[in-house]
């Protein structure tokens, strides 16, 4: 009796055991460019060969961030450098893949094209009109994230006008992501907003249009002929758990480095010469101290 009872107990601890197992996670918060690119697809992946749950939640960069530096969420996605603010300084960024800043409309737009000069009248104020871009006789409605520490804020005001406080008054609508963003959009053929590639191009319902003459398309990213190309990143506490940790090394690994570059983003290997262009456009001091 006492034997059946040890043997009942012993497959009664290895299926607790095993749901234990099953049932670890690790929760990631944070850039919507990151999230919609890869990260759901890397989670997935990694579930399938550790049993280890990534919940994937989206809400921005600086709360990807945040979030890991205070260790309310394992990892934290994100497509700026942390701030030299008390509320980032206790996290580390591991760079994972390379994206680029593009200004998106709707399908329905004519217009495919766009210049540096227009984007700075459109924001100034003084183009207010798609006709002046060879569009419909229609107001532009610019739409840009709220405030100046978005992902895709913060990195366009330094990357393109060297001024990480630069205002846009004109900006009509002020959603708190950019996976909103991109379904505002949508729908709002006179719509004009920021977004990432890696992102924006997983959407049918709008287009990237090509600045300067250039097309955002993977292949100018890769070969830096796209101009505002930058890193994507995840985030971690100074000293992350084990699962985090592995999640970070999976997602720098090969397999999934591939599983990136599958998704029509530029990984690390196929960039490798992006750090030096950066570096060069726009100064190493925008780039995460590891990059630097």
């Amino acid at each position: 009796m006492k034997q059946k009872t040890l043997i009942l107990l012993m497959i009664f601890l290895l299926i607790a055991s095993g749901a234990l197992s099953a049932a670890k996670s690790i929760v990631w918060v944070g850039c919507g460019v990151t999230q919609n690119a890869f990260t759901r697809e890397l989670a997935d992946a990694f579930e399938k060969e550790t049993d280890i749950r990534v919940i994937v939640r989206g809400q921005g960069a600086l709360k990807g961030i945040r979030d890991a530096a205070s260790g309310r969420a394992d990892i934290g996605g994100t497509c700026r450098l942390s701030l030299d603010i008390d509320k980032e300084k206790n996290v580390q960024l591991h760079h994972v893949a390379w994206d680029a800043i593009v200004f998106i409309v709707s399908k329905d737009n004519p217009v495919n094209e766009i210049t540096s000069e227009q984007v700075r009248s459109i924001i100034d104020g003084t183009i207010s009109n798609w006709k002046a871009l060879g569009g419909k006789d229609q107001k532009i409605d610019f739409f840009s994230r709220y405030g100046n520490l978005s992902g895709v804020g913060h990195m366009f005001r330094v990357m393109f006008y060297q001024d990480a406080n630069k205002e846009f008054p004109r900006a009509i609508n002020k959603p708190r992501s950019s996976g909103l963003i991109e379904k505002l959009v949508a729908v709002n053929d006179g719509a004009l907003a920021l977004s990432g590639a890696a992102s924006a191009h997983k959407r049918s319902s709008i287009k990237m249009l090509a600045l300067d003459g250039v097309y955002p398309s993977k292949e100018n990213i890769q070969s830096g002929k796209y101009h505002l190309v930058r890193p994507l990143y995840f985030a971690t506490g100074k000293t992350p758990s084990g699962e985090s940790q592995r999640f970070v090394d999976f997602a720098l690994s090969e397999k999934g480095q591939k599983i990136i570059a599958a998704e029509d983003v530029v990984n690390l290997s196929e960039g490798t010469h992006l750090l030096g262009t950066f570096k060069e456009r726009f100064g190493k001091k925008h780039l995460a101290p590891s990059l630097q």
